[in-house]
């Protein structure tokens, strides 16, 4: 169930652009709870420091399943990851770009809002855009890859965050939500 996060964070943190606080959270029956182990050690071989928690739900009964949370921070962005600062007007259409790329990789059911712009210091702004869909860890990982193959100036994903579809027959669905951000010129304007 993790194994797919494992291959979307190599293209989420990839070339030191990221960095910041992530938690990964899951149900796992017991047969499984060796896995985490596995995933434990493959998160330890990203630029992350990373604990893992786990514990039986519900009874004492050898069948019951154990929820588990991976807490971790992935090391902050190299000087060579830090983000261009682009005109208000070009974050805003480059921002556009992206629901169009979810659209492109197979996402259902997108909502977006904003871009909201949020204070920065030193005359600067940020332009924040959030979309919220459905679709599998594959479409998932080409939304994040045509992310990552923008020309020029990319937005940077500020959040991710990934959970089985509710009242889905389809146990391969998955809900979406990631907030993408880029730096403005002018910002508290």
């Amino acid at each position: 169930r993790c194994l797919g996060f494992t291959s979307l964070s190599g293209r989420v943190i990839d070339g030191g652009r990221g960095g910041g606080e992530y938690t990964i959270e899951g149900i796992s029956e017991p047969e499984e709870v060796a896995t985490l182990f596995s995933f434990l050690d493959t998160l330890k071989s990203l630029p992350s420091e990373v604990n893992l928690s786990y514990w039986r739900e519900g009874g004492v009964n050898a069948g019951d399943s154990y929820r588990f949370t991976f807490h971790g921070t992935f090391n902050e962005p190299t000087e060579a990851g830090l983000l261009a600062v682009i005109k208000a007007e070009d974050g805003s259409t480059l921002l556009s770009r992206v629901s169009t790329m979810a659209v492109w990789s197979g996402l259902d059911s997108l909502m977006t809002k904003g871009p909201v712009e949020l204070s920065q210091t030193g005359g600067l702004g940020r332009l924040r855009q959030k979309h919220w869909a459905v679709g599998s860890y594959s479409q998932i990982q080409s939304f994040a890859r045509d992310i990552e193959q923008m020309p020029g100036d990319q937005p940077v994903l500020a959040e991710l965050v990934i959970m089985p579809g509710h009242g889905s027959s389809d146990n391969g669905s998955l809900q979406v939500y990631a907030a993408l951000d880029v730096i403005i010129e002018g910002g508290d304007r």
